[in-house]
């Protein structure tokens, strides 16, 4: 099973990291805004596996502190990302393309722990 769960996660961080590369890269705005739009998508089914992890790879009385810290992260990521959308759109005279390669670098880097997934000693 884990495999199985595994494969959605990369497959999400793979795809929105390639998709947000092509927004960056496109050529007008409709382009960007559609490449943004299946990324988005895409990461909704990385997102939802990475939310399910914790009810699978730790033992059962250990599950809703598990998921908590999960959702503690997504809940402090979607704080502290605008804010540093805003510092480095002020820093680069807004420069949008920079921080989409900033994220396409976020998800880079997210795909060396997510390939790690793995059962954990119950």
């Amino acid at each position: 099973f884990m495999q199985n769960l595994r494969v959605p996660i990369l497959i999400g961080t793979v795809a929105t990291g390639g998709l947000t590369y092509l927004a960056a890269a496109a050529p007008t705005g409709e382009w960007a805004v559609a490449y943004l739009v299946m990324a988005g998508l895409i990461g909704g089914i990385g997102g939802t596996a990475l939310c399910t992890l914790p009810l699978v790879i730790v033992p059962k009385h250990a599950v809703g502190a598990a998921f908590g810290i999960v959702n503690t992260a997504g809940q402090l990521a979607g704080v502290f990302s605008p804010l540093l959308v805003g510092y480095i759109l002020n820093a680069t005279d807004s420069n949008f393309e920079i921080v989409l390669y900033w994220l396409v670098g976020i998800s880079i880097i997210a795909v060396y722990p997510a390939s790690r997934i793995r059962q954990s000693v119950p």
